[in-house]
C-alpha cells in the first residue's frame, strides 16, 4: 500500500490560503527579483479591476515552468543563493478570472477555472505587443480580497525591504529598510541565522525578514534580522517560521550571549569602570549582572527615593546620588518591596529616613545585599513604634470608617528591629498606621474591609493636610452618599485637633461651644462655670 494524494483537490484547497492579494503580489515580486530584475512596475486600474506587473528581468524561456508547482525552473545559481520556494506564479490562478503572460515574444492567456480543473489551457502564441525585455503579467478581474488595506498600501509595505526599485502606478515606492541601505547606516552582526541590522544596541527585539519580505509583525524599536537559507518558512503562504516559538527562543539565547561578550569587550576597552557602568548599566542588568559584583560602584539609576504614601500616583524620583561600596554603612537601603501586600510601617520608616530604594534586581552575590533591608524584613512585626510622652488624643471617626485618629505632641520613633536602625518623625507630620495596606490607597474602602487604620497627626501639623485631603477626595469620588457625613467628620476632627494643640483653655472651650446650636449658646451666655473631671468625664459646676 502506498501513500496517494488527490492532486486536484489539494490544489483547489490552496485557494483559501492564496486569496490574500498581498501574498499574490508578493509572489510575483519574488519571481521578478529572482529573474534579475532591477525595476518592477505594478499598475492597478480600479475601474477595470485589472492588476499588471512588469519587470526587466531575464524573461520566461519555458512557460510550462510557471504553472508547475514545486518545480519552478530556477537556475542552479539562483538556487544556491537563496533556495527559492513558494507558490510563485501559481498563486495568480487563485486571484483572478484570467491571467495573461507576455515574455520572450510570446503570450499565453490562461482561464484560471480551466487551469484549476486540470484541463488544457493551450499554448503560448507569438505576440508583437510583448515587452522588449522581462515579463508582463496581467490579472483580469483581480480579487482584491475585500480588505480595507488598499492595493497601494500593500505594495508600499512589500517594497520597504526590497533591493529592487518598485513603482506603483508610476510612483517609486520607498525601500528605506532594504538591507543594502541599512548596512550603510547601522552596525551589522552576522549570526547563525542571518544578518542582524543593529539599529538599537543591546536590544533583543527583532523584526524578521526573509528574502526581502517581512515575516510576522513589526515591533517597536526593533532590530532587523535578514534570514539566511538555514531557516525554513511555512508553506505555501510563507508568513510564519516553522517552529517559530522555538526559533525565537534560540535567537534570544544567542543574542544574550553575544551582548554579554560585547559588554566584556567594552569594559576592557574603556578601562574605566565608573564610566562603563554609567553608560551601560541597563544593558549590564539585562545581559551580564555578574559584571557588577567586582565593581565597587552603583549609579543613581539603580536607586529611587521613597515618596510620601498617597492615594494618588506616587512618583519616585532618582535621588541623583552615586553610591560607592564604602558608603553603604552610612545609608538605609532597601530592596523594592511589595508594600501593598505588607505593613505600612516600612513605607513610613523609609520615607522619613530618606532611605534609598534599590529598584534593580542585581546578582544574588552582589555586595549590596550584605547590608540592605530585604523584602522579607518589611512586615509590620519588623518595626516598633514608640513616643516619648505618650500624650495622645484618641478620636474615633464616626462616619468615614477610617478608624481612630491620634494626635501626638512629641516625636514618634519607628525602629527597624532586625537592623536596629531608627527614624524620628517630628510632630509636624501626619501619616497613617494599619496592619495591611489597602492596595495603593491610604484611605479606607468603606464596607469592603474590616481593618481599622489609624490616622496619626502631629501636634503642629496642619489638620487640612495631604492625609485628610486624600481621605476627603477618596470618599467623595467613590462614596458620594457619604459626602455630608464625611464633611462632618473632618470638621469635628479639626476642632478636636485644634483644641488639643492650643494652650489657651478659654479659646479651646469657646471653639467647642461655638459649634453648639445658637439656642444652646444663648442658654450658656452670662453663666459662670467651673470645669472639673470626674470619673474620666468633664463636667461643669
Amino acid at each position: 500500500m502506498q501513500l496517494s494524494i488527490n492532486a486536484q483537490k489539494t490544489i483547489q484547497n490552496f485557494s483559501s490560503v492564496m486569496t490574500d492579494s498581498s501574498k499574490v503580489i508578493s509572489e510575483l515580486i519574488q519571481n521578478s527579483r529572482r529573474a534579475g530584475a532591477t525595476r518592477i512596475d505594478i499598475n492597478f486600474d480600479m475601474d477595470s479591476n485589472t492588476l499588471q506587473i512588469q519587470d526587466n528581468g531575464t524573461g520566461v524561456s519555458k512557460f510550462e515552468n510557471l504553472i508547475t508547482l514545486s518545480d519552478s525552473g530556477w537556475s542552479d545559481a539562483t538556487r544556491s543563493i537563496e533556495n527559492p520556494f513558494g507558490m510563485g506564479f501559481f498563486s495568480t490562478l487563485f486571484a483572478a478570472k484570467q491571467v495573461v503572460i507576455e515574455s520572450s515574444g510570446k503570450s499565453l492567456i490562461i482561464d484560471t477555472a480551466t487551469a484549476l480543473n486540470f484541463e488544457d489551457i493551450g499554448q503560448p502564441t507569438d505576440s508583437a505587443s510583448c515587452p522588449n525585455e522581462g515579463t508582463r503579467i496581467t490579472l483580469i478581474d483581480f480579487n482584491k480580497d475585500g480588505s480595507d488595506y488598499s492595493i497601494q498600501d500593500k505594495v508600499s509595505d512589500l517594497a520597504l525591504f526590497s533591493s529592487v526599485d518598485i513603482y506603483f502606478n508610476g510612483e517609486l515606492q520607498e525601500n528605506k529598510l532594504a538591507l543594502h541601505l541599512l548596512e550603510k547606516e547601522y552596525e551589522t552582526i552576522e549570526t547563525p541565522y542571518g544578518t542582524l541590522v543593529c539599529k538599537h544596541k543591546f536590544s533583543n527585539k527583532i523584526a524578521i525578514v526573509c528574502q526581502e519580505l517581512r515575516v510576522g509583525k513589526h515591533k517597536s524599536f526593533s532590530n532587523y534580522l535578514f534570514l539566511n537559507n538555514s531557516v525554513q518558512l511555512r508553506m505555501p503562504d510563507r508568513d510564519a517560521i516553522i517552529n517559530a516559538e522555538m526559533f525565537e527562543k534560540e535567537v534570544d539565547k544567542w543574542l544574550d550571549a553575544y551582548w554579554a561578550n560585547k559588554l566584556e569587550e567594552l569594559r576592557n576597552d574603556l578601562q574605566d569602570d565608573i564610566a562603563f557602568v554609567e553608560k551601560h548599566f541597563r544593558a549590564i542588568i539585562r545581559y551580564s549582572k555578574t559584571l557588577l559584583n567586582d565593581i565597587d560602584y552603583l549609579p543613581s539609576v539603580a536607586f529611587s527615593s521613597t515618596p510620601v504614601l498617597s492615594c494618588r500616583d506616587m512618583i519616585s524620583d532618582s535621588p541623583y546620588e552615586v553610591l560607592k561600596r564604602e558608603e553603604v554603612a552610612d545609608k538605609i537601603i532597601y530592596s523594592d518591596y511589595d508594600m501593598w501586600n505588607k505593613g505600612i510601617l516600612a513605607h513610613h520608616f523609609f520615607h522619613f529616613s530618606n532611605a534609598l530604594m534599590l529598584n534593580t534586581q542585581l546578582d544574588p552575590n552582589h555586595w549590596i545585599y550584605e547590608s540592605i533591608i530585604l523584602d522579607d524584613e518589611c512586615n509590620n512585626d519588623d518595626f516598633e513604634v514608640s513616643t516619648e510622652s505618650g500624650n495622645l488624643l484618641d478620636y474615633s471617626l464616626q462616619y468615614s470608617e477610617f478608624g481612630v485618629a491620634l494626635v501626638y505632641d512629641s516625636d514618634i520613633t519607628i525602629k527597624h528591629i532586625p537592623s536596629g536602625k531608627v527614624v524620628n518623625i517630628d510632630n509636624s507630620n501626619s501619616f497613617a498606621l494599619w496592619d495591611h495596606c489597602l492596595e495603593s490607597d491610604i484611605s479606607i474602602r468603606c464596607g469592603e474591609d474590616e481593618l481599622t487604620p489609624t490616622l496619626v497627626i502631629g501636634k503642629t501639623a496642619h489638620v487640612e493636610s495631604e492625609l485628610l485631603l486624600q481621605l476627603s477626595r477618596y470618599q467623595s469620588e467613590f462614596d458620594e452618599d457619604l459626602d455630608a457625613e464625611l464633611h462632618t467628620d473632618t470638621r469635628a476632627l479639626s476642632q478636636q485637633v485644634n483644641a488639643f494643640i492650643k494652650d489657651d483653655p478659654l479659646q479651646v472651650l469657646s471653639d467647642m461651644i461655638g459649634q453648639l446650636p445658637p439656642v444652646l449658646q444663648t442658654k450658656l451666655a452670662g453663666q459662670t462655670l467651673t470645669a472639673k473631671i470626674e470619673n474620666g468625664k468633664l463636667s461643669f459646676a
